[in-house]
């Protein structure tokens, strides 16, 4: 299926974004099936022609997904619906990861710079008063065992939320602020901070993003219910190892390290 780029948007973004690699090359669609399928197209040409950073927008998927093969939809005009095409270098593809603490830390501190409270639920949901706001899935594609690129879907509500009988733990950033928003809006401090963030993290690995990403987990020191699998079972969330993987204690007192692919982490009182 074809669909058709809107010229007037990707105009407007091409302005609105002055940073360094991110947007700089974009491509804005009315309508798509999902921005991480055509991140992914883009990543398989060459970097000349889809460079780091080359950001895909759209009012409204209807293919879209997030983690673990759920379905991620949104009321057009509600959402900022995006995904970011990156190109590291030398990265193995067991050290990937990092990406998300970098996407994590940039949209945390995006909703932040407009006033709303948010932090971080290990390991990539952004959430405001205990709602998630924001969820992220990254997709890979691999020369051997490195990373040749990656993409990073994002999808942020910003004006609205799913159905609350459908989806009661979700929340948006203008109930918190009060006001409606633009999507350039959240979008112009999402960049310059993924960049920062990127920056940290290609300077100083994924040890140099930890200490940041600490602050902002509300995960840490709560019960969780990890969700493998195999099994289900409680645990307490003890600390973040060196690689971002979740240490918990299970209820037998055993130790165990979750890492973001394998499970996921809900909250035992609620979603966070």
């Amino acid at each position: 299926m074809n669909f058709s780029r809107n010229a007037e948007a990707e105009s407007a973004l091409r302005k609105a974004l002055t940073g360094q690699w991110f947007g700089q090359y974009v491509e804005c669609y009315d309508t798509i099936d999902s921005t991480n399928i055509r991140a992914r197209v883009l990543g398989g040409e060459p970097p000349a022609k889809a460079p780091h950073g080359a950001l895909i927008v759209a009012d409204r998927q209807i293919s879209g997904r997030g983690r673990l093969n759920r379905s991620w939809d949104a009321e057009p005009g509600n959402a900022l619906l995006m995904s970011v095409l990156l190109r590291p270098e030398g990265l193995k593809a067991e050290n990937g990861a990092a990406l998300i603490f970098v996407a994590a830390l940039a949209v945390c501190d995006a909703c932040r710079s407009i006033g709303a409270d948010a932090a971080v639920k290990w390991p990539n949901d952004i959430v405001v008063s205990g709602r998630k706001v924001c969820g992220m899935l990254m997709e890979t594609g691999l020369s051997g065992d490195a990373i040749d690129y990656a993409v990073m879907g994002i999808g942020v509500n910003v004006n609205g939320r799913p159905d609350p009988d459908a989806a009661p733990w979700a929340g948006c950033l203008r109930e918190t602020v009060g006001r409606p928003l633009s999507r350039i809006e959240v979008l112009k401090p999402l960049a310059r901070a993924y960049e920062a963030w990127y920056d940290v993290w290609a300077r100083g690995g994924t040890d140099a993003l930890m200490p940041a990403y600490e602050q902002r987990c509300v995960t840490l020191g709560r019960p969780v219910q990890v969700v493998a699998a195999r099994e289900t079972y409680t645990a307490a969330a003890l600390a973040l190892n060196g690689d971002g993987s979740l240490l918990v204690r299970r209820e037998d007192g055993r130790e165990e390290t979750v890492r973001a692919g394998d499970v996921s982490v809900r909250g035992v009182m609620g979603y966070v």
